[in-house]
């Protein structure tokens, strides 16, 4: 496998990930970008496409300042976590995490300003702790929630977020790691398309975790063999194979999600109606 070929795969895994949060996105501002929850996601969805679109354009330009965009958007991860739960919950976090979560941001953040690679690998694995602390932080908090105290929807969106944590974390994980674990791409944007496809399902308050689940391992299983059959035809070797099981896989999930986003808005747009015509006694 070439230095070529692994370029193109992280450019196409990147800008599939930038695709699935331009989708979510859309579906979030289409119902009330104000929302004050809705805000907090908008913001967490804007830091994720700040990392992805910096990485394009390191792969695109091949100009190491736009390390800076991806090591930023990396560094406010955290924060971004520590807002949605706070909102979700509709509870202030404890103290010591706070300030845990603000001191990491301030120190990171300073530490981005040195895009060039000469003080890693401590800053990377300084920024990965911060950012897998957050993460638990987030799922802390979702643990020990009052469900009584949240509506039935309320209480899904949580889980629907901490689940997708099972996966976001280890592939987040295997992107500060892969060098040591020789991985040939970056594939926590396999992870975003998983919290994208969760979090556009929960559109569609009929359906339980169960379904998208299911779904999520079906598309698994048929990218998965796809990808292994092509890899047998063309006599990949193991690099190369990984390459072509995340691009189509990745590809599969951008167009499902397209396809869920447009269905979710057809929906909407139906019962609108409904509601209309029920409402109109003329």
């Amino acid at each position: 496998m070439t230095l070529a070929a692994a370029d193109t795969a992280n450019l196409f895994l990147s800008l599939a990930a930038l695709a699935g949060l331009f989708i979510l996105k859309s579906v979030i501002c289409a119902r009330d970008p104000w929302a004050p929850l809705n805000r907090r996601f908008l913001m967490g969805l804007r830091v994720m496409m700040m990392l992805f679109a910096g990485r394009v354009l390191l792969v695109v330009t091949g100009l190491d300042v736009f390390r800076f965009f991806i090591l930023l958007g990396a560094t406010l991860i955290p924060l971004s976590v520590l807002l949605l739960a706070e909102g979700l919950l509709r509870r202030h976090a404890p103290s010591w995490a706070k300030i845990w979560v603000a001191g990491g941001t301030v120190v990171f953040a300073i530490l981005s300003l040195w895009w060039s690679n000469s003080i890693d690998p401590p800053r990377l694995i300084g920024l990965l702790i911060f950012q897998l602390s957050g993460f638990f932080i987030g799922a802390w908090l979702v643990l020990t929630r009052d469900r009584t105290s949240l509506s039935v929807a309320e209480n899904q969106t949580a889980e629907r977020l901490a689940l997708s944590l099972v996966l976001l974390v280890p592939l987040a994980t295997a992107d500060f790691l892969m060098l040591y674990l020789h991985l040939p791409a970056q594939i926590s944007s396999l992870g975003v398309l998983f919290l994208c496809w969760l979090a556009v399902s929960l559109g569609r308050t009929q359906v339980r975790h169960r379904a998208p689940l299911v779904s999520f391992l079906t598309i698994v299983i048929g990218a998965g063999l796809s990808g292994l059959v092509v890899a047998q035809i063309a006599s990949l070797d193991k690099d190369a194979t990984i390459l072509t099981l995340a691009v189509i896989l990745a590809a599969v999930l951008v167009a499902v999600l397209f396809i869920e986003a447009q269905t979710l808005r057809a929906e909407e747009q139906s019962q609108t109606l409904l509601r209309h015509l029920a409402d109109d006694r003329s």
